[in-house]
């Protein structure tokens, strides 16, 4: 065999792998060993070696306990009251403003943020007042995402109660508010784990 045939034979084999390659590579959405959709840790379907997969290990909030009163001004995020729990969280404050437009709150409201660094476990969220009073509270997860993306739960109940479920993963944002009410009203924010 020529060396230029010899050469010629090699080329077209390194054209046709190339060509097969492609299709044997597990791609984003693919189905198959665990396609990038999916994105699983355990066996046989993990497909990288990434911790943030959708069934990643459970780490518990089981640190330190914070409790305290908020700090005045906290109405936006910039001035959140900052507490450093690495487990349970209760925190007391009273709401300075009741008022709403109709379809937002008007009046003040009270941030509260708290950074679980250690952890990433789901926790149980309340916030209790006593009265006639409509409190309501939003949990962040960033307040720059322009939505309540935790939690949010508005309601009319006397004496009052809103919470739930949420996941914890690093910083923590608790937005405090009154749609109408008696300012003064106060209010204690707990997170249990």
């Amino acid at each position: 065999m020529s060396p230029s045939r010899s050469f010629s034979s090699l080329l077209l084999l390194a054209s046709a792998l190339l060509l097969l390659v492609p299709a044997c590579v597990n791609r984003p959405g693919g189905g198959g060993g665990g396609g990038g959709g999916d994105d699983d840790d355990l066996p046989p379907t993990d497909d990288d070696d990434a911790g943030d997969d959708d069934d990643a290990v459970e780490v518990p909030c089981d640190g330190a306990s914070d409790e305290g009163d908020e700090a005045e001004p906290n109405n936006d995020p910039a001035d959140a009251t900052e507490f450093s729990a690495g487990g349970d969280l209760t925190v007391t404050g009273s709401i300075d403003e009741c008022a709403n437009d109709g379809a937002e709150w008007t009046g003040a409201a009270d941030w509260i943020t708290n950074d679980w660094v250690d952890c990433n476990e789901s926790g149980t969220v309340s916030l209790t007042w006593t009265g006639a009073d409509d409190l309501d509270l939003r949990v962040w997860s960033s307040p720059a995402m322009g939505e309540t993306d935790l939690l949010g739960n508005f309601s009319t109940t006397d004496p009052g109660a809103d919470g739930g479920n949420i996941a914890v993963d690093g910083g923590v944002w608790f937005e405090v508010l009154c749609w109408e009410g008696t300012p003064g009203t106060e209010w204690t924010l707990t997170v249990t784990f």
